[in-house]
């Protein structure tokens, strides 16, 4: 499982690059899903990955179906 994600105040190139992965990834077959942060930068969502109820966070959580941050 690819979790892609993308800051909304990258470049366009950033996310041009992001989303073009994460299509060949899915058109390769394999499991993923594309998260949009916007008003995001590529610093800001690695920070988002201490807040348990973030977008970045339940995405994982998702992905490992673990329903409560509290039961990992």
């Amino acid at each position: 499982m690819l979790l892609a994600s993308v800051g909304g105040i990258e470049t366009d190139a950033f996310q041009s690059q992001t989303q073009a992965y994460f299509r060949r990834w899915k058109a390769a077959g394999h499991a993923g899903r594309l998260i949009a942060m916007p008003g995001y930068n590529h610093f800001d969502v690695a920070r988002t990955l201490c807040d348990p109820k973030g977008a970045l966070v339940q995405a994982v959580l998702d992905a490992m179906q673990i329903k409560d941050a509290n039961d990992a």
